[in-house]
């Protein structure tokens, strides 16, 4: 005998998790069905013994002053650091300080308008920005790439156009973290859920058979049924059918032809001590406030620290078509990717690196059954795909995940729990 609610919701991660607190506050009966053992998705916060600090291998920052998250820290009273330091760039083989680093990508970004028909990021190179010179379209391409997972000659400009509207809209350039880790955030979101919500940790949803005003669900650990579905799948699996649905979702293949997940390879390297404090550039000017450092590394060109904490702890970010030759590789060689590339960007014998190293910390998405990826962006000719894949199917089945933010906020957490609210406002209204 199937288990039956008003409700399912298949995922808890934040869009699932807020859906699901909505849903129950409203009344209605909820099953939260989530195939990992833990709840957040691609949120995943670690607390080693070994530091008083998080170590986070999903999302870390809280990108802007977006209700969505900050009512939340509010209410609860989670306390939050803004990103500080110097920003740190490679330039012409030399590390320095940014200086004009930004202002260089910010003026190529800056020509990006709409256009019909749309265009890839590279076109728009070629095109808009023939005369700048190779280094600053190669920061420029290696931005894009890099902030939104992507393969530049395949994301939208017409959705990075809306991307960067909607990040102004925010203060998105401002850059916070959650002191004790981003897991707290999907705590206050589980507390929300009042007894109406009923969740069950480890079982992976193998199909849904669904007709209107009428879902079976089938998973590892028995059968439920709702009269309403609510669908967070992450993109790659609704592309790749990991799910088997029944009619299959003919109507939304479209979208999903139109969307990619972006690839991402990051790793955390814990130290015995800040030994990069110690380094310094051509002007004799220290290390020791370093945030972020930028390079043209093929490996991991992308490298922040815990600034305003000092902790000893040095995160690499690869992503697109750097991240190719990283994921789906045992940990073990990541780490000495990982090491090898600071050893190379930070000009020092990799004996000494490894003196100081403690402990590595990876997470590949691209190999977790339950995500195949980082986060979604469109691809030339979907700026509105993601309005296209939020779309309910016969007032039965629903849909949400940063993949169908379509308001430019997708690839984020607060993206995520507004799709997770406006689907169940969506619900409650049919």
């Amino acid at each position: 005998m199937a288990e039956r609610g008003d409700v399912i919701v298949i995922g808890a991660g934040v869009a699932g998790l807020a859906a699901a607190g909505d849903l129950g506050k409203a009344g209605c009966k909820v099953i939260l069905l989530e195939a990992r053992d833990r709840m957040g998705g691609r949120i995943l916060t670690l607390h080693p013994s070994s530091l008083h600090h998080p170590v986070e291998l999903g999302a870390e920052f809280i990108h802007g002053f977006s209700d969505e998250i900050w009512d939340i820290v509010r209410e609860s009273g989670l306390e939050t650091h803004e990103v500080e330091g110097e920003m740190w760039c490679e330039h012409s083989g030399q590390l320095g300080r940014c200086g004009d680093f930004f202002d260089e990508v910010g003026r190529i970004l800056g020509k990006l308008k709409s256009s019909k028909p749309d265009r890839s990021f590279v076109d728009f190179l070629e095109g808009e920005c023939s005369q700048c010179n190779q280094e600053e379209k190669d920061r420029a391409y290696s931005y894009v790439e890099g902030f939104h997972a992507s393969f530049p000659e395949r994301i939208s400009v017409n959705e990075l156009v809306r991307a960067t509207e909607a990040d102004e809209e925010v203060d998105g350039d401002r850059a916070f973290r959650i002191a004790n880790g981003y897991d707290a955030l999907v705590q206050e979101l589980q507390r929300e859920m009042n007894a109406n919500v009923t969740l069950h940790l480890g079982t992976a949803v193998s199909q849904v058979r669904w007709q209107k005003d009428n879902v079976e669900v089938e998973t590892n650990r028995g059968a439920f049924a709702a009269k309403r579905a609510l669908v967070t799948l992450p993109l790659s699996l609704l592309r790749n059918k990991s799910v088997k649905f029944s009619p299959p979702l003919e109507m939304k293949k479209p979208a999903l032809e139109r969307l990619e997940m972006g690839m991402v390879m990051r790793v955390v390297l814990q130290f015995r001590r800040r030994f990069w404090e110690e380094l310094q550039d051509a002007h004799g000017r220290s290390m020791e406030e370093m945030s972020f450092l930028f390079t043209g590394d093929p490996c991991f060109p992308t490298w922040w620290t815990t600034m305003p904490s000092r902790i000893p702890l040095l995160t690499g970010w690869s992503a697109g078509h750097k991240a190719e030759k990283l994921v789906l590789k045992d940990e073990e060689f990541v780490r000495e990717q990982a090491i090898a590339a600071l050893a190379r960007i930070l000009r020092v014998d990799r004996a000494k690196i490894e003196a100081e190293f403690e402990a590595c910390y990876v997470h590949d998405w691209q190999a977790d059954p339950f995500s195949r990826g980082a986060y979604s962006y469109a691809a030339v000719g979907g700026e509105n795909a993601a309005n296209e894949l939020s779309l309910p199917v016969e007032g039965t089945l629903f849909f949400a995940g940063e993949a169908t933010d379509y308001t430019g906020h997708n690839g984020t957490v607060h993206g995520a729990i507004r799709s997770g609210r406006r689907a169940a406002k969506e619900m409650m209204g049919t």
